[in-house]
């Protein structure tokens, strides 16, 4: 699934505060990057590839400057298919704004495409650019990161619509076991507002 385009070797997508520096997106939204640029709230770091994992599509940025304002998102330890969940992050990149955008939806299964354990697959909306986003249960905590979508195809029962994909969070726990990451009380209470709660930890990736 592409990142948005931003120029003839640039490109944008999106992740999320895990504390400490550390920022999670997908290794295919700076895949090639020569340089990657982290802003939130206006302000904005260079950030560096610190864990890739391209088989997962997973990969752990570490920001040269603090980020006001950022706040760590706690990770979700069960989940299951027919929970509600949100994906936030910044599809289409400036296009649509600097503002964090969200679309709600369903965990349709705990497997992604041909049973693939390591991924979820969602019923939430999401388009280019929203790549590397945090996929976050009711209560906001983290299930899944997203990360490809299945295009519309004829088949004979028709076109297939909205299946979309999140890598599984627990996938995660390995690739970031070693960095110093501050503990993040899980959310236990369903959440009013899911952006008053958790816009706050996600963040808009560009590269060149």
């Amino acid at each position: 699934y592409p990142r948005e385009s931003s120029s003839v070797r640039g490109g944008s997508g999106s992740g999320w505060f895990l504390g400490n520096n550390f920022v999670v997106t997908n290794a295919h939204v700076i895949d090639g990057a020569d340089t990657i640029e982290v802003s939130f709230d206006g302000k904005t770091s260079n950030a560096r590839a610190l864990v890739v994992d391209q088989k997962l599509d997973l990969a752990i940025l570490a920001l040269s400057d603090t980020l006001p304002g950022l706040s760590a998102a706690p990770l979700a330890s069960q989940f299951s298919a027919g929970q509600r969940v949100f994906a936030l992050g910044h599809p289409l990149g400036k296009r649509l704004g600097r503002d964090v955008k969200i679309t709600d939806g369903l965990i349709s299964a705990t497997q992604g495409l041909d049973s693939d354990p390591t991924q979820l697959t969602i019923s939430a909306p999401i388009q280019p650019g929203s790549s590397g986003g945090p996929l976050f249960d009711e209560y906001g905590n983290v299930t899944g990161i997203i990360v490809a979508r299945l295009k519309n195809q004829a088949s004979p029962d028709g076109d297939i619509e909205n299946i979309n994909y999140a890598v599984n969070v627990k996938y995660l726990l390995p690739l970031i076991e070693n960095l110093e990451i501050p503990a993040v009380q899980k959310a236990k209470e369903v959440a009013e507002n899911i952006c008053e709660l958790r816009c706050s930890s996600v963040v808009y990736i560009e590269t060149k």
